[in-house]
Order: C-alpha cells, then sequence, then structure tokens
C-alpha cells in the first residue's frame, strides 16, 4: 500500500472538486470553503480515480470578461513524480486519471 496525497488551490469564487477511488470506494471532496489537502492509501500498481467538478467562474475585472477562475490540485506521494493540473473556470467534466502507486 502507498499514501498520496491531494492538495487543492482555489481562486475566482465558488468551486468544488471531486476525487472518486473505486479501491477503496471512497471520495474525497473539496471546496473553496474546505479547500487543503486530503490523503489516501491505495494499493500499489495502476488506481483509476474519477475527477469531476466545477472551477470557480472568476470575477469581472471592470471590463465584462470574468478573470481568475482556477482550481489548482497537486498529487504527491508514493507516486513517480508530483502531478500539478489545473482546472480554469466552469465545468470539470468527469474524466479519468491512472496513478501508479510505488510503494
Amino acid at each position: 500500500m502507498g499514501q498520496v496525497t491531494f492538495s487543492t488551490v482555489f481562486s475566482g469564487g465558488q468551486g468544488n472538486l471531486d476525487i472518486i477511488c473505486s479501491a477503496p470506494q471512497t471520495t474525497l471532496s473539496f471546496t473553496d470553503a474546505n479547500p487543503g489537502a486530503q490523503s489516501l492509501t491505495l494499493p500499489i500498481g495502476n488506481n483509476i480515480l474519477s475527477i469531476r467538478g466545477a472551477a470557480p467562474a472568476g470575477f469581472d475585472d471592470g471590463s465584462g470578461t470574468l478573470q481568475g477562475g482556477n482550481i489548482s490540485l497537486s498529487i504527491i506521494g508514493d507516486i513517480p513524480a508530483e502531478i500539478d493540473q489545473n482546472f480554469p473556470g466552469g465545468d470539470i467534466p468527469t474524466h479519468s486519471l491512472i496513478l501508479f502507486i510505488t510503494s
């Protein structure tokens, strides 16, 4: 088994991000009001996770255009290399992420 930590930072308003793991059946939920880090213990080898949510839309900078909406996700732990993903403002459709746990 290996330990993996998921950390989020939200900018530009309200948003949410869910990370769903099938083994063990777990959902990690992050929001703009509850960002931060959460950890999972996963079996060695390939683990398929699903990610979904909605990134903050951002703020009107006075030009009528929304700016700055984003969710930053960082994954560290017993994986070959740190993973960083950024989700711009708007819907985050469900997609899969394969994590290879090394130890």
